[in-house]
């Protein structure tokens, strides 16, 4: 799934969770963007996401086909990892398969940008975009 949305960019964005508490499994995705470098379209898919991880409800890991304006104006893609846990919604032994696992699956990230969000108002397309931006290289 990773080289789906990093190398061959076949999906905006892909959902997993932990079921049975041993394994990842894929439970949404969404197909190719239309085009890689519209911050419009971008934004709106994220916002489609975000809507999906919220029915999912509880912690799930994200990739996700990023787009932002770098400093420069030019307009960059970037495949990120997301790892989401509400800590308010989720209790302490699902907090720790779930953190258990992110580090394991950080490993398989090569080239994604990762993030980690416990909190509604920082899990927003808005944030990542400024951290990639201060990010780039000058």
């Amino acid at each position: 799934m990773f080289s789906l949305v990093k190398d061959k960019h076949e999906h905006a964005w892909a959902i997993m969770k932990i079921e049975n508490n041993k394994e990842v499994v894929l439970k949404e995705q969404h197909g190719k963007l239309r085009s890689r470098t519209d911050l419009v379209e971008n934004e709106e898919v994220f916002d489609d996401m975000k809507k999906k991880v919220e029915e999912l409800q509880g912690p799930c890991y994200i990739l996700f086909d990023f787009a932002y304006k770098q400093n420069s104006g030019t307009v960059k893609d970037k495949p990120i990892f997301i790892y989401w846990c509400d800590d308010d919604c989720v209790g302490v032994k699902e907090k720790m398969t779930y953190a258990a696992t992110n580090s394991e699956l950080k490993k398989q990230c090569n080239g994604f940008e990762t993030f980690e969000f416990h909190d509604k108002a920082d899990f927003c397309f808005q944030k990542i975009s400024e951290d990639l931006k201060a990010k780039d290289r000058q």
